[in-house]
């Protein structure tokens, strides 16, 4: 496995929501792919970095 890779994860329970992140970008764009399903893009790659499910 590469060193510089990660995977974090957070579960806010009081929210409801899930939070997941395998990359660090400088800048992200959010798109909601459906309701409740929103992916976050590297804004300088367009690379999925993550995605948050309310």
């Amino acid at each position: 496995m590469d060193k510089d890779c990660f995977m974090k994860t957070h579960y806010d329970e009081k929210a409801d929501v899930l939070y997941v992140w395998w990359a660090k970008p400088t800048e992200v764009i959010c798109v909601e792919l459906d309701e409740g399903i929103v992916l976050h893009l590297d804004a300088n790659s367009d690379k999925l970095v993550g995605y948050t499910i309310i």
